[in-house]
């Protein structure tokens, strides 16, 4: 039940090097620094044991709106749960993970980004290419008009996203890749968008979909 409103920096809270925080109920909201500015940020400056922890975290139910970059944003040899929030009128994307992070999202909505969901960044030096998980979630209204954004989105060398019962409604694009990355498609339906999958020889592998509605 904590607020970081106004911060002027990376991110209103930002908790490099740090192992098993949790945010319950936390608000994030106008960051701002420069061209950046994240609602939730972290990254680890320190290490390259790849079987090590260097920066783990824990979101409940939180809320992260108007940031100028992103809604919530982890980076290399960072390991990170959303379970539940709302994350809507940031800069560029919603939830973005990036550059080696490891990311569970559960029962999370993304709404009015440039993106909704989006993997970005080659692996860094962590070793581990980067990969999200998305269960239950909803993406609705990303329609930034670069090409490429929407929903559900992944770039960056060999990176994967998983999708399970997620769902995107009135985003530019459902769901896009670039070339090398991987998007996993279960149970998931796009609704009303202008291109439901936008394959950008990324690989697509869809199960059970309702991708044209």
């Amino acid at each position: 039940d904590c607020a970081c409103k106004y911060a002027y920096g990376g991110g209103a809270w930002d908790y490099r090097d740090s192992i098993c925080v949790e945010f319950v109920k936390c608000e994030a909201a106008c960051a701002f620094s420069g061209d950046v500015g994240d609602g939730f940020n972290g990254h680890a400056t320190a290490g390259t044991d790849i079987d090590a922890k260097y920066n783990t975290c824990t979101m409940r139910e939180c809320w992260s709106h108007d940031n100028n970059d992103d809604g919530y944003s982890d980076h290399e040899f960072a390991e990170t749960v959303v379970d539940g929030g709302l994350f809507e009128y940031n800069g560029k994307a919603g939830v973005t993970p990036s550059f080696g992070c490891g990311c569970v999202c559960k029962n999370v909505m993304s709404r009015y980004n440039h993106n909704g969901f989006y993997y970005i960044g080659a692996k860094s030096d962590s070793g581990n290419e980067g990969q999200m998980i998305c269960f239950n979630c909803i993406s609705i209204g990303n329609t930034h008009s670069e090409a490429a954004a929407g929903g559900f989105r992944v770039a960056g060398g060999a990176n994967k996203i998983i999708l399970v019962n997620c769902q995107s409604i009135n985003d530019k694009n459902g769901n896009s890749g670039t070339s090398g990355t991987r998007v996993e498609l279960y149970n998931c339906s796009c609704k009303n968008p202008s291109v439901s999958v936008k394959t950008g020889s990324a690989t697509f592998v869809i199960e059970n979909g309702n991708l044209v509605e």
